[in-house]
């Protein structure tokens, strides 16, 4: 049980702390929705509310689902739902509502609201009908009602424009009759099509304001509740750049550690090269001086210019190696300053962007409350004086 409970509250915080518009609490053996749930997806202005994989019966303990009106995916599938609400008309961006295999009987007359519907999945319940309503509904593409207990189908005023009608494995329907089902969802559209005498079309293109891909408003909240979502917004946006910051201090960090050793890896090289060195001149003159005694002036002389010659050609190669090691660490620590530099410039600058943004949305909305309190005093000024008049009135009568 503790178990349980710890998974829940560590999806429950992922579901709020994440930038993404994904409510997930799906996989959590919940039997009623936390309460507040449907709140949070308001403030969090969440396109995406994930309940699959649960043991739900209703969506009531949820709260109200008059705060989903911007929810575009419900997903529900794999509960054990008896029935929707009616109140489920509320959901007016909805977009996608996956009911497949729950206990649902019916689906309420108000799903015919739902004016954003494109897809409808049904499958695996004891339908037994469909609302006419949802025959209706202007922009449904796909309909699955497989595995079912229909009877009949309501008329689907749009079917000249959807692209898929699943209605396998319902044994009581008889009319698509059953080789036209089986054949699969063309089949089915084609037949519908031609019983209604229109033209199938295909599916209408979709609205841009109708995507379920996750967009971020950019104009200025009309209330409060927007308000407190756009400083939550910016303070989540600053609380990821103070970790890109520290994710690039520790690299400029660990690039210091690197060029510390790599400048003592120079050090052991230059001086392993300066005693290799001696003990080549060591060694040059010990056979110097084993020379015979004839030769033994001549031999010092000639042995003594290749010597310096030697070092000379020796000293000047390592001195330019080294030159050009050093010359490429200043260059490495160079671009990494000027990253650094740079990603401390971008950071800084997008954050006075964001400060502006907000102190610009604040004054804005501190210009409409003062507005609206002045309003307000001349309403309650106008009132009184009304009120004084209709007084002396009643005192002159």
């Amino acid at each position: 049980m503790l178990k349980h409970a710890q998974w829940l509250q560590r999806k429950i915080c992922l579901a709020e702390e994440t930038p993404e518009p994904v409510y997930d609490l799906s996989n959590c053996l919940l039997r009623t929705i936390p309460p507040g749930t449907y709140a949070k997806c308001k403030v969090l202005r969440k396109l995406q509310l994930l309940l699959q994989d649960n043991l739900l019966t209703s969506l009531e303990s949820g709260g109200q689902l008059s705060d989903l009106h911007l929810l575009q995916v419900l997903h529900l599938e794999f509960n054990c739902l008896i029935h929707l609400p009616h109140s489920i008309s509320s959901l007016a961006s909805l977009q996608v509502l996956d009911l497949s295999n729950n206990a649902l009987k019916e689906l309420p007359a108000s799903i015919g609201e739902l004016h954003r519907l494109r897809r409808l999945l049904c499958r695996g319940n004891g339908l037994r009908s469909l609302p006419a309503a949802v025959g209706r509904l202007p922009r449904l593409a796909t309909l699955d009602l497989r595995n079912n207990q229909l009877h009949e189908l309501a008329p689907l005023a749009n079917i000249s424009r959807m692209e898929e009608v699943r209605l396998e494995d319902n044994k009581a329907l008889l009319c698509p009759p059953p080789e036209v089902v089986s054949a699969g969802s063309d089949a089915v559209i084609t037949y519908l099509c031609r019983e209604a005498r229109v033209r199938h079309t295909g599916p209408a293109a979709e609205d841009e304001e109708d995507s379920v891909a996750p967009t971020v408003s950019r104009s200025v909240p009309d209330s409060l509740d927007a308000v407190k979502d756009e400083i939550h917004r910016y303070d989540q946006l600053k609380e990821s750049r103070r970790l890109e910051m520290l994710q690039i201090e520790q690299q400029l960090s660990m690039s210091k550690s690197q060029e510390g050793r790599e400048l003592s890896k120079q050090e052991e090289f230059k001086k392993q090269l300066l005693d290799e060195l001696v003990e080549e001149q060591a060694r040059l003159d010990g056979r110097t001086w084993r020379a015979s005694p004839n030769s033994l002036e001549q031999l010092v002389i000639v042995r003594q210019e290749e010597c310096d010659a030697l070092r000379e050609h020796e000293v000047m190669e390592s001195m330019q190696q080294l030159m050009r090691e050093s010359l490429a660490m200043q260059n490495q620590l160079q671009e990494y300053q000027e990253g650094r530099d740079r990603a401390l410039q971008q950071a800084l600058s997008q954050d006075q962007q964001t400060d502006a943004q907000l102190r610009r949305l604040l004054e804005v909305k501190g210009s409409e409350q003062e507005a609206r309190i002045q309003q307000l005093l001349k309403d309650e000024a106008f009132q009184r004086q009304a009120f004084f008049n209709l007084y002396l009135q009643q005192s002159d009568v």
